[in-house]
């Protein structure tokens, strides 16, 4: 069915790779076989490369990532903005932080996502929902960040502030989808004490500095300082490797599966 309702919905739309990856996740989420799997993935994955392992990925599409664990911020226009505007950013944080403190949050504040999350000590308080602002977020506390994320090809993961708590730590693995990009930047953290490790190259958190990095290759990360980690965390659609008529059409295919996942349950 998503072919024609994406024809219908954006008719005069170059859908590029999209029928690509409509072959490619029905097949992805319906074979067990390695080899098989290697066949669908191409030349983007390799049998051999077990920091970027192939049995992970259930969404695909094809030449998009893979250029590296870790990505140049630079290279992402409102990366520069984000990170331009933190000390800003940070103040608004404090601001909704003290909101969350009374009794008028509506139950809004840091939740664990996954029961890998919760056993990590890392919870997030969500900007963003399925790829579009979360109506319990206080967006109106946050005018800069809400402005500039409402730019933003927000993908259907994560977007919001990560809290890793001191002494805890993310296990490694994948996020088994090639069309996102993952950009953090610490609000805070203990200087020196708090790191990613993707695709086997380890970086250290330090305050104000973004980090931009594709999350198909194997991450963990670690708190080993006295106070929580808080990022700011964003999820996009890859920008540097899809057409924006792509990026269009995926946004809209993932509202569908999503409305029909609710549906279902």
């Amino acid at each position: 069915m998503l072919p024609p309702l994406l024809r219908s919905k954006y008719p005069s739309n170059d859908h590029g790779r999209i029928p690509d990856f409509l072959k490619a996740y029905v097949l992805l989420n319906h074979v067990e076989d390695d080899c098989e799997r290697l066949r669908i993935l191409g030349k983007d994955f390799s049998k051999d490369n077990k920091l970027r392992p192939p049995s992970d990925i259930h969404a695909y599409m094809p030449g998009v990532g893979g250029s590296g664990p870790f990505l140049d911020p630079s290279s992402v226009p409102f990366c520069e903005e984000i990170t331009s505007k933190m000390d800003i950013i940070t103040q608004e944080f404090a601001t909704v932080l003290d909101h969350l403190s009374n009794d008028e949050s509506d139950g809004v504040g840091f939740k664990s996502l996954t029961s890998m999350n919760y056993q990590s000590g890392w919870s997030t308080l969500c900007t963003h929902v399925n790829g579009h602002p979360s109506p319990t977020f206080p967006s109106h506390l946050t005018p800069t960040l809400s402005e500039i994320l409402s730019k933003i090809p927000v993908a259907g993961r994560i977007c919001g502030f990560n809290r890793q708590m001191p002494s805890s730590g993310i296990m490694e693995h994948t996020d088994g989808n090639n069309m996102w990009l993952t950009l953090q930047v610490p609000l805070s953290c203990s200087p020196g004490k708090s790191s990613i490790t993707n695709g086997g190259v380890k970086r250290t958190y330090k305050v104000n500095e973004p980090m931009l990095y594709d999350t198909t290759f194997l991450h963990s990360t670690y708190n080993e300082g006295a106070e929580d980690r808080v990022v700011l965390h964003v999820d996009f659609w890859n920008t540097l490797d899809m057409t924006a008529d792509e990026i269009m059409g995926m946004t809209y295919i993932y509202d569908l599966m999503g409305m029909y996942r609710g549906a279902m349950y």
